[in-house]
C-alpha cells in the first residue's frame, strides 16, 4: 500500500486515513517541497510514523501524570519554592533571636555549631545536651547564653588532621535564614580556631536552597531578632562622666620606683 504524507510547517499533527492514504489535517502552511509519496513498507517510512506515535502518547502521558506528580511530592516542595543564596548569610536561632553568620558548605553532609563546656545529662529518661554559646552580644547576651535541648543521636565525623573518627552529639534547633525558620540537625564542636560558628551543611539546604559561590548575603533579612534595650543615660549624668574622663587624662601618672 502507498502512503502519501504532506509536509508542514505545524509540530502538532493530525492523520487520518482514506482511502490508502494518510493525510494532514488543519494543514496551514505547506512545506515548498510539496508532497512525497513514500512506501509503508519500507524501513524508513516505519520508523517515520512510529517516531510520531510515539511522540503523541510521550504528550498525553506528561499531561496525566503532572496531577499524580503533585500528590506525590511533599508539601514543603510547593510551599518554600527553591531559593539562591550565598556561600555566607546570616542564621537566626530561634526563639532567642541571635543571629550568627553561617557559611553554607554543599561539601558538608552534616550541619554543625560552635558549642563550650558541653555536657550531656539524662533528663525523663532521655539525653539532653547542654552547653554554652558564646554569642548574641548585640542581642542583650554580654558573654552569650546557654542552651539546653534533648540529644538526637550520636556521629562520628571523620578529622582529616588527625586521621580518625571523632565521636560527636547531634541535636536539632530551629534555625531562620532568609525569612524562613526550619528544624536543622547540627554536630556540637568546638570551632573557636574556624571564621564562623556554624555550618550549614547538605541536609539543611537540600530542597530548599542552591548556593552561588560567588556572592553572599543574598538572602532576606527578615527573620525575627531580639534587640537589646539601651539604656538612656541622663545628659547630667553624661556631662559628669565626660569631665571625669577629661580630667583623668590630664592628671599625671604617679611615678613608682
Amino acid at each position: 500500500m502507498v502512503f502519501r504524507r504532506d509536509f508542514v510547517a505545524r509540530r502538532d499533527l493530525r492523520y487520518t486515513s482514506r482511502a490508502g492514504d494518510l493525510t494532514c489535517k488543519n494543514a496551514k502552511k505547506r512545506s515548498p517541497l510539496g508532497t512525497q509519496r513514500f512506501d509503508a513498507t519500507t524501513p524508513g517510512s516505519l520508523l517515520m510514523i512510529r517516531a510520531n506515535v510515539f511522540r503523541r502518547t510521550i504528550r498525553k502521558s506528561v499531561v496525566l501524570l503532572l496531577p499524580i506528580l503533585s500528590l506525590l511530592l511533599p508539601a514543603d516542595a510547593w510551599a518554600h519554592p527553591t531559593k539562591v543564596l550565598g556561600w555566607l548569610e546570616g542564621a537566626y536561632l530561634q526563639p532567642w533571636g541571635v543571629r550568627v553568620r553561617a557559611r553554607l558548605d554543599t561539601g558538608a553532609k552534616t550541619s554543625s555549631i560552635h558549642a563550650e563546656k558541653i555536657e550531656v545529662f539524662v533528663q525523663d529518661e532521655k539525653k539532653w545536651a547542654r552547653f554554652h554559646f558564646p554569642f548574641g552580644k548585640k542581642e542583650g547576651y554580654e558573654t552569650g547564653f546557654q542552651i539546653e535541648v534533648p540529644v538526637v543521636r550520636e556521629t562520628k565525623i571523620k578529622d582529616f588532621g588527625r586521621g580518625a573518627s571523632i565521636p560527636r552529639y547531634v541535636i536539632e534547633l530551629r534555625v531562620c535564614v532568609s525569612g524562613h525558620t526550619e528544624p536543622v540537625e547540627f554536630t556540637l564542636a568546638d570551632r573557636s580556631n574556624f571564621n564562623y560558628p556554624m555550618i550549614l551543611g547538605r541536609n539543611a539546604l537540600a530542597g530548599r536552597y542552591l548556593v552561588d559561590s560567588a556572592n553572599s548575603f543574598l538572602g532576606k533579612r527578615s527573620c525575627p531578632r531580639k534587640k537589646a534595650k539601651k539604656t538612656k543615660i541622663p545628659k547630667n549624668v553624661e556631662k559628669t562622666m565626660n569631665k571625669n574622663n577629661i580630667n583623668a587624662v590630664d592628671e599625671p601618672r604617679p611615678v613608682t620606683q
